[in-house]
């Protein structure tokens, strides 16, 4: 439903990419992947980590609606005060 928000949760970071190319596909999800910082070394752009302010920016995002659907790793569900979600 339009409005919904929702966070979607896997083990690996490369399960992340994959769950978030699938989801752009869908007709209205807008998906972003959600990492810790760790960096694999030659990592390509897609996985590599994010900072704690690139963090804090994708759930600001998030939270204002410009993204819909959360693709995480396990930092998503660690402390985070991301708010009502689906």
């Amino acid at each position: 439903p339009a409005g919904s928000r929702v966070m979607v949760f896997t083990s690996l970071r490369d399960s992340v990419v994959e769950l978030t190319a699938h989801l752009a596909k869908v007709e209205g999800v807008r998906a972003f992947r959600f990492v810790g910082q760790a960096s694999a070394k030659g990592s390509d752009e897609t996985r590599k980590g994010l900072s704690q302010a690139q963090q804090r920016e994708v759930v600001r995002s998030f939270r204002q609606g410009n993204y819909n659907v959360l693709v995480a790793t396990s930092i998503g569900e660690e402390g985070l005060d991301i708010g009502e979600v689906d």
